[in-house]
């Protein structure tokens, strides 16, 4: 009998180990987390990523029961940060904060050179905002709106600069769309980085520039928007309208905020990090703490987010090409 009792206790055994091997995602996922969770952004504390990151993970503790941990990996327009989270294993406790538009034209001008793509080495969570692009204006400028400018440059276009965060960058190519919607051409001025094009509007260097529109908050003295680009109004600007409000063509370029993962990462894990994500963005303390950076929340599950990102890549591929050296 005792005999008996050890070969079923064995067999037993046996089944539920080979149970637990055919089912290895329900079962990380029955504990998941069990720590806390890195948040990687591959641009500098303070930008607008950051600040999107920041207020996630400030937040998210509640609906994941985990704390989330930001750790900041610039470089490369967050191709560095986004080739090290998907070289971390698929388990769901390394992230990426990912500038969507940003990594998705960094992605496309280094075409087969690209260390990751995000529609092919990422798996996407969910988004939770947009920087929309802005033309911005200093403020004792001649142009009242977007009309007025794109009059001047029609008719005079070596007489106007503009300044952008750098080219390669998604407001660079939505300024370049913006001037060939319209017929125009005008000479850019590059920096490095959204708040130095900004600086460049506010000391009138430039007569115009294409930057996230966030950046007018707080220098209301000296800058002013005078459109957005997108098919809708920023809900943190509402005040500045689109180009198409405008009467002219519709530029139809956003940069989404969005949460990415390794590929790999198992559907359970993946839902419940959705879910949570989805849960926080819709939270108050979560938009108190956006809508105070002068950002809107504009979040989308997975699937919706995917879309966005892929009827993205099909407006930039041609803009990509156009401006490539």
């Amino acid at each position: 009998m005792l005999a008996r009792r050890t070969l079923l206790s064995v067999m037993a055994t046996a089944l539920c180990g080979a149970s637990m091997l055919a089912h290895p995602a329900t079962v990380e996922a029955q504990s998941f987390p069990d720590k806390p969770i890195t948040l990687v952004v591959g641009f500098n504390a303070g930008g607008g990523t950051d600040t999107y990151a920041r207020a996630l993970a400030g937040t998210i503790n509640d609906a994941l029961g985990m704390p989330m941990v930001v750790v900041n990996q610039p470089g490369a327009a967050g191709m560095i940060a986004a080739d090290f989270v998907a070289n971390q294993p698929a388990d769901g406790y390394t992230l990426y904060m990912a500038s969507a538009g940003s990594f998705l034209v960094k992605a496309l001008y280094d075409g087969a050179d690209a260390a990751v793509s995000p529609l092919e080495d990422m798996r996407i969570l969910g988004q939770i905002g947009a920087s929309i692009p802005g033309l911005l204006v200093p403020i004792d400028s001649q142009f009242e709106d977007a009309g007025d400018l794109v009059a001047a440059a029609q008719a005079d276009p070596d007489a106007l600069r503009w300044s952008h965060p750098g080219r390669g960058s998604l407001f660079q190519l939505t300024g370049v769309a913006f001037l060939q919607a319209n017929g125009i051409a005008v000479q850019d001025v590059p920096f490095q980085g959204g708040s130095r094009a900004r600086n460049a509007v506010a000391g009138a260097q430039v007569d115009f520039g294409f930057m996230g529109v966030q950046l007018q908050n707080g220098f209301e003295a000296q800058i002013r928007a005078i459109g957005v680009a997108g098919t809708e109004r920023d809900p943190a600007n509402p005040d500045t309208p689109t180009f198409a409000e405008q009467g002219l063509p519709d530029v139809p370029l956003t940069n989404p905020q969005m949460i990415m993962a390794p590929a790999g990462l198992p559907d359970d894990v993946a839902a419940i990090l959705a879910d949570a994500i989805a849960e926080t963005v819709q939270g108050e303390t979560y938009g108190r703490l956006v809508s105070r950076a002068g950002l809107s929340v504009q979040g989308a599950m997975p699937d919706e987010a995917r879309a966005t990102l892929e009827s993205l890549q099909d407006t930039l591929i041609p803009l990509v090409e156009a401006t490539r050296e």
